[in-house]
């Protein structure tokens, strides 16, 4: 796995951000339950000031789902969850996906397209001490061109990026 320590430039505070990664899934999680880490600045599992890109499955076998989430802190201020559901991505194939977070919303996008928007009563404040874990330790499938923007990026720039060049395998250790 990857990790980058404390890295302040991923501390958004209220600014717009995106999160992109190509990944290749594995088959089955060997029945593990739970979210696998893609991209992270998540400092606890629960309610904290943090963003998170993550793979999910509830039965330790695909179906798998996307997930991406910003908090402002401990009581869940601006929190906003959202979550593909399952059967969004293929195992064995590459897919990229992201996050876009423009104000109060957050957009995740799987292959290029959006796949749905939800909002918060404001914009989450992000900043905390929590190493970013471009890839998690838990993450035991291929990931490829991790990209952190400091600003949102909209559809049209999300293809070409997506398209811009082919994806290699490149496993975590």
């Amino acid at each position: 796995f990857i990790n980058l320590t404390d890295t302040k430039d991923a501390d958004f505070g209220t600014i717009d951000f995106s999160a992109f990664a190509w990944i290749k899934t594995l088959p089955t999680w060997g029945g593990m339950n739970g979210a696998r880490t893609i991209i992270s600045k998540l400092p606890v599992c629960n309610h904290e000031s943090m963003w998170h890109l993550s793979m999910f499955t509830s039965n330790g076998t695909v179906p798998y789902s996307i997930v991406a989430a910003v908090d402002q802190d401990a009581i869940g201020t601006n929190y906003i969850e959202f979550n593909t559901g399952e059967n969004s991505i293929t195992p064995n194939r590459w897919h990229h996906v992201g996050m876009v977070r423009t104000a109060n919303a957050l957009t995740l996008y799987i292959d290029g397209t959006p796949r749905g928007t939800q909002t918060a009563a404001g914009i989450a404040n992000i900043a905390n001490t929590k190493d970013l874990l471009p890839v998690g330790p838990e993450f035991l499938d291929d990931v490829d061109e991790v990209a952190i923007h400091r600003t949102d990026i909209i559809s049209a720039p999300i293809w070409r990026v997506m398209n811009m060049s082919q994806a290699v395998s490149a496993s975590p250790s």
